[in-house]
């Protein structure tokens, strides 16, 4: 039997692993096609989502994300909080709840679902920023999806989203769980990708 995982540090798990360690692990990125996910024109983008076109976009997403504590939306809703950059939220895999608040200069644009990849592509086109504040995480497709799209991402420097971003090269890597390290990427990102 082999094992396969998309990155080192669930290989690393599988040899930490009782059950696994005995198997031949193996890496193999998750494929991305880039037929699909590519870049393209910014403001084209932005006009289809009807953003702003001179405002800086910033991206979290994630299925149920508002309400799944392990994909860090009580991180980032506290560094958005503290930054100083003026930009806008999406929020991509969820409806508004009811009771949402968040305190911060810019608007909150929700996404609840989009099942087609040509859309989503022009999303991804459209925003500045992919944000990642996961506890818990692997290689999320996101990310990847993102990347193919030229988009930088923040996240924090842990699990296997470590292996995901060059620091200050492909986007920023936080401090793990600390929104002030958190906010500092945010404002850097926006400040320093073009």
């Amino acid at each position: 039997m082999h094992i396969v995982v998309p990155n080192k540090w669930l290989q690393e798990c599988v040899k930490d692993s009782k059950v696994m360690s005995k198997f031949n692990c193996h890496i193999i990125k998750w494929p991305i096609d880039d037929k699909i996910f590519f870049k393209k024109n910014k403001i084209e983008c932005k006009k289809k989502f009807k953003f702003h076109l001179d405002k800086k976009i910033i991206l979290f997403g994630c299925s149920n994300g508002l309400k799944d504590k392990r994909k860090g939306w009580q991180y980032l809703k506290k560094s958005i909080e503290s930054t100083e950059s003026s930009f806008d939220l999406v929020i991509l895999g969820s409806k508004k709840p009811i009771d949402f608040s968040i305190n911060f200069k810019g608007k909150v644009h929700f996404i609840e679902k989009i099942s087609n990849d040509e859309t989503l592509n022009d999303l991804y086109n459209s925003v500045d920023c992919l944000v990642l504040p996961s506890v818990h995480d692997n290689t999320p497709l996101i990310s990847q999806e993102a990347q193919m799209c030229g988009v930088p991402i923040v996240l924090f420097d842990h699990n296997g989203l470590s292996e995901i971003v060059d620091h200050k090269i492909s986007g920023f890597k936080a401090i793990a769980l600390n929104t002030k390290s958190l906010a500092e990427g945010i404002d850097w990102v926006l400040e320093n990708f073009d």
